[in-house]
């Protein structure tokens, strides 16, 4: 009887989330508007960002079109605004692409870590979406795509995070590049980028082991911060992701125990 009562409970269990995830992205379409909707407030934030990637490079010799192709072709913030950095105080080239080697790093773990949710994605959607893999797309992908069946829902919902991500990005870029220099310096634009990663961050701090993970590597980012070419990042973002490892694997035994 008992069997029973515990399968009819599985069954509408899977009966709910196969609900879920109908109602969230039923088809390629709605799960490119979802995408598009997810990620809408974050833009807000990234568009400042992008202003003040374009006025950096202004300000670094660019002209307009070079500035504007920068943040197109390399999409990536953090390291465009280190690159800039280490070429006004002339860096050798050697240095700015080692230092931006390290400062990307991290969408190597991105890429390893959507691997497994991308089973059946053909080679070219795969490539196709490469240039477009950055905290943003990979946070709300990680979050989302459990509620998403079927790859091409998948690969529709990535792009429906990506492109006004990047357009909000391109956008901002244009704006800093070409008007960046009348915006008064009091206004302090850069102050959006931390809140972008932290509205990135904490929808995923569901349970213990993600809330000591990201404590750990939060303390770590502020101790290493002085390490040189940006290693502390990724020495704290691995440190973070042992100490979530460690809590849940203590969390699981101690589950075993009391079972």
């Amino acid at each position: 009887m008992a069997t029973h009562r515990t399968q009819r409970q599985a069954v509408r269990a899977e009966g709910q989330r196969g609900e879920e995830v109908q109602e969230y992205a039923p088809t390629r379409r709605k799960a490119f508007l979802r995408g598009a909707l997810d990620i809408l407030p974050m833009t807000l934030g990234v568009l400042p960002f992008g202003a003040v990637a374009g006025l950096a490079a202004i300000s670094s010799g660019l002209n307009f079109v070079e500035a504007v192709s920068l943040s197109a072709i390399v999409n990536a913030g953090a390291s465009q605004l280190a690159a800039l950095q280490l070429a006004t105080s002339g860096a050798p080239i050697a240095i700015i692409l080692i230092t931006t080697f390290f400062v990307n790093l991290r969408f190597l773990m991105y890429s390893v870590a959507l691997t497994p949710q991308l089973k059946g994605v053909p080679q070219g959607w795969r490539v196709a979406m490469i240039h477009f893999v950055v905290d943003q797309t990979f946070a709300l992908a990680t979050l989302n795509y459990p509620r998403i069946t079927g790859w091409q829902r998948r690969v529709a919902y990535f792009f429906g995070v990506a492109i006004p991500l990047f357009t909000s990005w391109v956008g901002g870029t244009i704006i800093g590049a070409g008007f960046g220099t009348a915006v008064p310096t009091g206004w302090s634009l850069e102050f959006a980028i931390p809140l972008v990663f932290l509205a990135l961050l904490v929808p995923t701090i569901a349970d213990r082991p993600a809330l000591i993970a990201t404590v750990v590597a939060g303390i770590s980012a502020v101790l290493t911060i002085k390490m040189p070419l940006q290693t502390g990042l990724m020495a704290s973002a691995l440190i973070g992701i042992a100490a979530g490892m460690l809590a849940e694997r203590r969390l699981w035994s101690e589950g075993e125990r009391q079972a």
